[in-house]
């Protein structure tokens, strides 16, 4: 049989191969865009945990956030990790960190992490970094977990530059065997701070409270911009100085305002504060039970200053009506 092109028209075998290679086409298109729409999803994901991360200030409800995240979302995940895609990688790797879908393993997030960290994912180096640094899943190590750290801060990291900051800025608590450099280190707290940070604009208030001499203006404006994010520290600093006037304008009106929001947020320091400012009615009316309710959260949460006035109240054996007619000098310094 001859399979000579006729005049009319192709031959049999030449259509197909034509239906198998546009066939493989098609399926190629058709894996390379679910990779792609995996791939986006991941990334959207992630965003989406990070921008959740950095408003948990203390980062309590973070794992549980992750596993609520995971459980649909797994899969999607884990193919966008095995196709390559970076943010996957990450998400897999927190998977691991936490044991959300898998078993726990933290030397395989470091795996994972590292993996995203050489595709140039400043999400990435910074969980390595953090790895490196806590010894997760890997020997500590903060040379490295600095290395990495300064990888993921010079992307522009807010969390980055707040830990590498932390780290040049303390070599004793933070990086042992490693020169410190307080400028440098404040240097990347000012980063982070001026991008919206909320540990790194506290940490500049308590900062330039503690610096000799002091720099009240500056002290009073990060501490603010943390407390306006609801950061307890320094809404608790913000309070404490407009109810004694330092460095600003005393106000106790508004002092007891930022540290009723320290108190609620659950600062041991601002409920015992707060309960002194009702039990003497500064910048609020008088109200004892009120007084009592905080001192007692403030004791829950070991406040010796809060357990010793309760104490003296229990000593003394007063009524409330008796405590809101006290005599001031009796009352144990504050």
């Amino acid at each position: 049989m001859s399979h000579r092109r006729s005049e009319q028209g192709i031959t049999l075998i030449e259509i197909l191969a034509l239906f198998i290679i546009v066939g493989v086409l098609v399926v190629f298109a058709f894996s390379f865009i679910k990779t792609t729409s995996y791939g986006e999803d991941a990334k959207k994901d992630l965003r989406s945990f990070i921008d959740y991360r950095t408003q948990d200030v203390h980062r309590i409800l973070i794992q549980e956030y992750f596993n609520e995240k995971s459980k649909d979302r797994f899969d999607i995940w884990r193919k966008a990790a095995n196709a390559g895609n970076p943010a996957g990688q990450v998400l897999i790797g927190l998977c691991y960190l936490y044991g959300i879908s898998v078993p726990q393993d933290e030397s395989e997030a470091v795996e994972w992490f590292r993996k995203s960290a050489d595709r140039n994912l400043a999400e990435g180096q910074f969980q390595l970094g953090e790895c490196y640094a806590l010894g997760k899943g890997i020997s500590e190590d903060i040379a490295e977990a600095i290395k990495w750290f300064r990888k993921a801060a010079e992307q522009e990291h807010t969390e980055a530059q707040f830990s590498l900051g932390m780290h040049l800025f303390d070599s004793y608590l933070f990086g042992e065997g490693i020169p410190e450099d307080q400028a440098e280190g404040i240097k990347w707290f000012r980063k982070s701070a001026e991008a919206g940070y909320i540990q790194a604009q506290s940490f500049l208030g308590a900062y330039y409270s503690d610096v000799v001499p002091p720099n009240d203006a500056e002290a009073i404006k990060w501490h603010r911009q943390a407390a306006e994010q609801g950061h307890g520290f320094s809404q608790y600093q913000l309070g404490k100085r407009y109810l004694l006037g330092e460095g600003v304008l005393r106000d106790e009106a508004e002092g007891v305002q930022w540290l009723r929001q320290a108190a609620e947020h659950g600062y041991n320091e601002a409920q015992y504060l707060f309960g002194v400012c009702y039990f003497y009615g500064m910048g609020i009316e008088q109200n004892v039970e009120e007084a009592l309710k905080w001192l007692r959260e403030a004791a829950a949460q070991e406040h010796d200053g809060a357990i010793e006035l309760l104490e003296w109240f229990q000593q003394e054996g007063k009524s409330e009506e008796e405590l809101e007619n006290h005599d001031v000098e009796s009352v144990p310094e504050l």
